[in-house]
């Protein structure tokens, strides 16, 4: 990726939001769909592979792999992993809007902005769906009092999917590349994994109980591989952990240290051949933010809102859809700039025109029609700690102190990791201390 790197790419970001949709905000980063973004994955995976692409890819390799190992690690942001480890290997690269898994895994797997996959966030008002439809664990919401457990039988990822374009897997397949996916065991099969990758064979799909043998599955599948293979591992433990305890806690510096550990452990043990001839791509769905739990905005609490709204608030906490009553859109749009709580911690914009200055990615033709009902009237994108919900008995249980879907640069700028195991950061520098020693007596390894 060279010298300076870095700081020309987080330059080139910087630039595309001055002049967006996002310019009278300057604490909030527009997703560099052109250049810089997480949708860019697949094609950068594409031409590592020598096929063709959109010209987006984020990156080239030195060398024809005969293996590309995707790793995304959720909710690694580039501020975290940069404040954590400041000399580790990895550029700046935007997630999409909103900055939420739903959104930016089917963007990373799918190698298409939001507007353009159909996929809005964790919540979207779904008509096909019956209403209020939760993307992420494919499952209906019902009413204003919680989630419902059913799934209507009519509801398929094509539902939700405004393409029909392939997803990357069956990209690769085609061409002769054998493409498989190494996630945790719970996370096996379901529907969200279908329309992320459309319809996988089940020898496709390696499941791992914990970070000791994700990391040795990933050096064994390379080093088992007859053909050109395609691997996207998944490491799903600084989401966790960032939440229950905030990125900035002690718990999620240690996670971050643990699976960058066991990973570097294995890799350097990787044959001499299988080192050479395999590109690493690490990045993430998105970074988080530490919030405080008491700073929640209720909209059932606010008369106002109550009466104005037709359905709950969708979107996500921090990247909020309001679907207003016909006649009420200037109304509410002044109410909530002018929201003592509301109108000085969130930017608030018209859904319209955040379409048109491509917040969610570049037109998409006649689906933009359908993709607009999606998303409401009106958005509230968090400019600092705080969130909305529903009501208090509409979330996730128990308490969270990180979050993300807003974008602030700890949401939404990740890192771009680029190379061998070694360019890439992924393997012990020679000389290293033993790892198992470090580990064990927790006296700083040769990258904490």
């Amino acid at each position: 990726m060279g010298e300076g790197g870095e700081e020309r790419r987080l330059s080139g970001i910087l630039a595309n939001s001055r002049r967006s949709a996002l310019a009278e905000f300057p604490d909030l980063i527009h997703p560099d769909y052109k250049e810089s973004c997480t949708s860019n994955i697949q094609d950068t995976v594409l031409r590592a592979f020598g096929m063709g692409g959109k010209g987006r890819a984020l990156a080239r390799p030195g060398f024809s792999p005969t293996a590309v190992i995707l790793l995304i690690i959720d909710a690694l942001g580039y501020e975290f992993l940069k404040s954590e480890m400041p000399g580790f290997p990895a550029e700046p690269i935007t997630s999409v809007f909103p900055s939420t898994t739903a959104a930016a895994l089917t963007a990373i797997n799918r190698g298409l902005s939001p507007r353009e996959h159909g996929v809005p966030g964790w919540l979207a008002n779904i008509p096909e769906a019956g209403g209020i439809w939760d993307c992420l664990h494919f499952s209906s919401y019902a009413g204003g009092d919680g989630r419902r457990k059913d799934k209507p039988p009519a509801v398929t990822p094509e539902t939700l999917l405004l393409t029909k374009e392939p997803p990357l897997f069956s990209v690769l397949k085609k061409e002769g590349i054998s493409p498989k996916i190494l996630v945790k065991k719970d996370y096996i099969g379901g529907e969200f994994g279908r329309m992320m990758h459309g319809d996988m064979k089940p020898k496709g799909k390696i499941p791992y109980h914990s970070s000791s043998d994700f990391a040795v599955l990933i050096r064994r599948e390379l080093e088992r591989a007859r053909k050109p293979l395609f691997l996207n591992a998944y490491w799903d433990g600084v989401d966790k952990i960032s939440h229950q305890y905030g990125p900035h806690s002690e718990a999620a510096r240690a996670e971050l240290r643990k699976i960058l550990h066991v990973l570097r452990d294995q890799l350097s043990r990787l044959k001499p051949q299988a080192a050479k001839d395999t590109l690493f791509v690490l990045t993430a769905d998105h970074g988080q933010t530490q919030i405080s739990p008491e700073r929640t905005f209720f909209v059932s609490q606010d008369k106002f809102l109550r009466d104005t709204l037709v359905i709950p608030p969708c979107g996500d906490w921090r990247a909020t859809y309001f679907y207003v009553r016909e006649g009420m859109l200037g109304k509410t749009k002044r109410y909530l700039e002018s929201h003592r709580i509301l109108g000085k911690n969130f930017a608030v914009l018209e859904s319209k025109e955040a379409l048109k200055r491509g917040l969610f990615g570049p037109k998409a033709g006649a689906r933009d029609k359908e993709f607009a009902r999606r998303i409401g009237d009106l958005i509230l994108i968090a400019r600092r700690d705080w969130k909305i919900m529903a009501s208090p008995d509409r979330g996730v249980p128990g308490v969270t102190r990180g979050t993300h879907g807003s974008l602030t640069g700890a949401e939404a700028l990740v890192p771009f990791g680029f190379g061998t195991a070694k360019e890439a950061g992924l393997i012990w520098e020679k000389g290293s201390p033993g790892q198992i020693r470090t580990a064990v007596t927790g006296s700083k390894g040769p990258y904490a």
